[in-house]
């Protein structure tokens, strides 16, 4: 019986401790720094935020203030820099951001407006360049841009004009330069460039041409030199240069010219002085020097022929004076490891080598035009 009793009174006692209400937070609690400044003051009702919550910078400034009702944010929202300046402000309806909302420069200058629908953006938005001027407007529908956008420059002429659809680029897309000329055009399909690109001089006049397909260079490819002739034509296939590529002087007068196959230079590239003679020509294998390389003079005598392996001097290279004498010989080993420079006089006698190592000079001989050695230059 007592055993009984006992575990009754036990149960009774277990049961009233588990009756006990929560203690409800009401009124005002603070957070802090370890500073020990304030960081957070936020107002309860019934356990839940109901009031005004602010929040504080660690050296005690305002930096936000936050309405709820019933746990949720409802009313006005700011936030401030730490001067106390409105850095931005909205409004909560439902704890979602309804309305204008607003941000300012620290001089209290307007920076911008956007509009919000239940915690999107949607609608008219404006930005504004910090003497005023309008930077850019255009309109949102659901956190995505659409519509026509238009930016500024900061003097008040249209920089550009843009059509998007939920938030890609979709349509023409315009630049100005500030003399109100247009400065390119090109089309935009789902956030890609399609079409012809079209660049103009501040003047108006043709610059470049370049087609585009699905994001990417495909096609002809043409830039102009300010008088109108051809400045550089080459041609895209899926991004890659493919073809010929040719680059001219004002005068209309071939200045280089090449080959190109997916991407890479292959075969002989030649470029070409005003007059039409050759200045240099090089062999190209996978987009790399490889093979002999000679260059001209204005009336025709080789002055440097080299060959080249995988972009590097290998073998031999010949430096010539204006008679076709050598003046310099650079011979580089297979294994790249060692290199012997010899310098000559015009007439052919030598006037000095060197020998390095791993490009580390190891020693050095000069001599006399008669081929007699200088003994002071002797290093080893």
């Amino acid at each position: 019986m007592i055993k009984k009793t006992t575990i009754l009174l036990i149960i009774c006692l277990f049961l009233t401790s588990c009756s006990k209400k929560e203690e409800l937070k009401n009124g005002k609690y603070n957070k802090y720094f370890s500073n020990g400044r304030v960081r957070l003051t936020q107002t309860f009702k019934n356990n839940k935020l109901h009031g005004e919550t602010v929040e504080f910078y660690d050296s005690g400034e305002e930096k936000s203030i936050t309405t709820y009702i019933n746990g949720y944010k409802n009313g006005t929202y700011q936030q401030f820099y730490r001067s106390g300046v409105l850095h931005s402000e909205g409004y909560f309806q439902a704890d979602k951001m309804e309305g204008e909302v607003r941000g300012y420069y620290e001089n209290g200058v307007l920076k911008g407006v956007v509009t919000m629908k239940k915690g999107k953006t949607n609608g008219p938005f404006v930005e504004y360049y910090p003497n005023e001027v309008k930077r850019v407007e255009g309109e949102f529908i659901n956190d995505e841009k659409n519509g026509l956008i238009t930016e500024y420059y900061e003097t008040g002429e249209v920089q550009s004009t843009k059509e998007y659809e939920k938030g890609q680029l979709a349509g023409v897309v315009k630049q100005f330069y500030k003399n109100g000329n247009l400065k390119s055009i090109i089309g935009y399909r789902d956030g890609m460039r399609q079409g012809v690109l079209k660049i103009n001089f501040p003047d108006g006049s043709l610059a470049s041409l370049r087609t585009f397909k699905d994001g990417k260079l495909h096609g002809y490819s043409r830039d102009y030199h300010p008088n109108g002739e051809w400045k550089v034509v080459r041609y895209y296939v899926n991004g890659n240069l493919d073809g010929e590529y040719r680059e001219f002087y004002p005068s209309g007068q071939m200045k280089y010219r090449a080959l190109y196959v997916d991407g890479q230079r292959i075969g002989t590239a030649v470029s070409y002085r005003e007059d039409g003679t050759v200045k240099a020509e090089g062999e190209y294998k996978r987009d790399m020097l490889d093979g002999q390389t000679v260059m001209y003079s204005p009336d025709g005598e080789v002055v440097y022929e080299a060959q080249f392996r995988e972009d590097t001097l290998a073998g031999i290279s010949t430096e010539y004076f204006s008679d076709g004498m050598p003046k310099t010989t650079v011979e580089i080993s297979e294994d790249k490891l060692t290199t012997m420079v010899k310098d000559f006089y015009p007439d052919g006698t030598l006037k000095q080598e060197r020998y390095f190592e791993l490009g580390d000079l190891k020693s050095r001989r000069k001599y006399n035009p008669d081929g007699t050695l200088v003994p002071e230059s002797i290093k080893r």
